[in-house]
């Protein structure tokens, strides 16, 4: 599936504001490429458009970002805002189950050696 492009300002920490291009994966949810301070460009990362709610800056590949996006877009209105999804304790339940996931697979693939093939 392709997933439109869009431009946004990440809620950075400090310095300036920048624009970036990210894929749309769903209303409120869009992956884009991490940004390090000195400008380099290595991983991937999810953010909540509406509050800049990073979900994860260190997807190692677009697809598994993407994979990741698409299982979280599927749990609820990503349109609300941060404080709003959070009062939902189901709901943040299951997206830190998704993130834990997905950790879980990349330390077995990267570090114990099993196939990290199978879903997030």
């Amino acid at each position: 599936m392709k997933y439109p492009k869009i431009e946004f300002e990440p809620a950075m920490g400090i310095g300036p504001k920048i624009k970036v291009t990210g894929y749309l994966v769903a209303p409120g949810l869009v992956v884009q490429r991490t940004i390090w301070e000195n400008g380099h460009k290595k991983d991937w990362g999810i953010t909540h458009l509406p509050s800049g709610w990073a979900l994860g800056r260190y997807y190692p590949g677009y697809k598994i970002a993407i994979e990741v996006a698409g299982r979280l877009a599927q749990l609820g209105d990503w349109t609300q805002t941060k404080e709003v999804l959070m009062k939902d304790e189901k709901l943040y339940s299951q997206v830190k189950t998704i993130l834990a996931q997905f950790r879980e697979r990349e330390y077995r693939k990267r570090y114990v050696g099993r196939d990290a093939t199978s879903q997030v």
